[in-house]
């Protein structure tokens, strides 16, 4: 009999995990239902299981910590990036911008996309260095630095830049 596991990656529109375990476990075939992600073991032990996963890390999905505390500016008319993102915002005059993209339904309990397209956003994000955060559901892709004083230091409309790195982004999706 084949043992594999089953974990609790998600509670009340939360990831209980980080992103880069999620994108390891996705990477090794775990498949996402409800709040837990199922990895299969191919006959392996848990133990075993767990150190092939943590074998894996070698692309850390690159997070950030630093959550913009001022209101943003919500973007329209990006008509390129409107399928993507559910939400797009400019933060801090115009120095950073973020994306919304809603992955997981609190209503229904169920992820809105598949493996696949999760596994594809967490590879673009380590491409273009762009960090994610987790929150209420969503995936959000920023253009932010880490800290607060990392991003006085952009220039003003510098965002137009980040929008640009998500167009390209776009462009690997499709």
């Amino acid at each position: 009999m084949s043992v594999g596991i089953k974990m609790k990656v998600i509670s009340d529109g939360e990831l209980t995990i980080d992103l880069t375990l999620l994108y390891l476990l996705l990477k090794v075939g775990g498949v996402l239902r409800g709040q837990y992600i199922y990895v299969e073991s191919g006959g392996k032990s848990v133990d075993e299981l767990l150190s092939v996963v943590r074998g894996l890390k070698t692309s850390k999905v690159p997070t950030v910590g630093f959550c913009p505390a001022e209101e943003p500016k919500r973007l329209e008319g990006v008509d390129t990036l409107k399928n993507f993102c559910l939400e797009l915002y400019e933060y801090l005059g115009g120095r950073c911008v973020a994306c919304v993209i809603k992955v997981y339904s609190l209503i229904y309990d169920e992820w809105l996309v598949s493996e696949e397209r999760l596994m594809k956003i967490f590879e673009l994000s380590i491409k273009f260095n762009l960090p994610l955060y987790f929150n209420n559901g969503s995936i959000v892709i920023t253009t932010c630095p880490s800290t607060y004083e990392e991003v006085v230091k952009l220039p003003t409309n510098a965002y137009v830049d980040g929008l640009r790195m998500l167009m390209e982004m776009v462009k690997y999706l499709q």
